[in-house]
């Protein structure tokens, strides 16, 4: 699994090459989005109605959105505006992600714009080799992205100057995890908090099936599981239920006004 090894190389040999692991950031043996899916039942059906998400699967373990706005040194909502590809002296790649900021949520970074570096991309001589790393974050060309970020300045390595914490992607004024889910909201502590979790349903938008590397275009796949079984088809029924209420991924703006509260930008 890819979380599990610093950098892998992925041949593409003019097909799709299939990126994604079913097992999502967090502790080890942690249940993957599909296991979660396929046993919710009834009783999580209830506690999610009740406005406790620790059985969805939730960004790095369940956190709330004012520790994640005070642990972040940088928050911004940007445009990727560019992505380069450079090599070091023994051709290894680097890929150089170039976000447009529209907004800083938190934090003081006079540029508007802001340059990931991170570790992986194609072959310096052979496009149809891909070296990718399980701790890089794929970005497209176009795409919309809010972003809790981490900045080390003083270190000397490019990887470690910003690095990302946390990551959102805008599609059409909602807010989706890295692979899809909608970002759902539950207040905590009268409003003065929110849990953030994931619904159990992915957006089919294609954006979210694939990732442009260099001239190749990777397509990512996630486990399926077996509708025939009855307690899945259990499960799906409680899931179903609660979605009619949950199921709505929250709008950016929304979103947006409450990190910059918490940041200290906001009214």
């Amino acid at each position: 699994m890819l979380r599990h090894f610093g950098v892998i190389a992925c041949v593409v040999l003019g097909v799709q090459c299939n990126t994604a692991t079913s097992q999502i950031p967090g502790e080890e043996n942690e249940p993957t989005p599909e296991y979660v899916d396929a046993n919710f039942g009834e009783d999580d059906a209830a506690r999610m109605a009740a406005g406790f998400s620790d059985r969805v699967p939730s960004e790095r373990g369940g956190r709330n959105l004012v520790g994640m706005t005070s642990a972040a040194d940088l928050v911004v909502r940007g445009l990727v505006l560019a992505q380069e590809y450079h090599y070091d002296v023994q051709d290894v790649p680097s890929t150089h992600t170039t976000f447009l900021v529209s907004e800083e949520l938190k934090g003081n970074h006079a540029a508007t714009q802001v340059t990931l570096v991170q570790p992986g991309g194609p072959a310096k001589d052979n496009a149809d080799k891909i070296m990718m790393s399980s701790h890089s974050h794929y970005f497209n060309v176009g795409e919309e992205e809010v972003l809790f970020l981490e900045t080390d300045p003083e270190n000397t390595s490019p990887f470690q100057r910003v690095s990302v914490m946390s990551r959102y992607r805008v599609f059409k004024g909602k807010l989706y995890s890295d692979d899809g889910r909608s970002v759902i909201l539950f207040p905590l502590q009268n409003g003065d908090d929110y849990r953030i979790a994931h619904g159990v349903d992915r957006n089919p938008d294609s954006r979210f099936k694939h990732i442009q590397i260099g001239t190749r275009r990777l397509g990512k796949t996630f486990d399926q599981v077996d509708l025939t079984d009855p307690q899945v088809r259990r499960a799906a029924a409680g899931k179903s239920r609660v979605e009619k209420a949950v199921r709505e991924a929250v709008d950016v703006a929304a979103f947006v006004n409450l990190v910059k509260k918490f940041g200290g930008r906001g009214q």
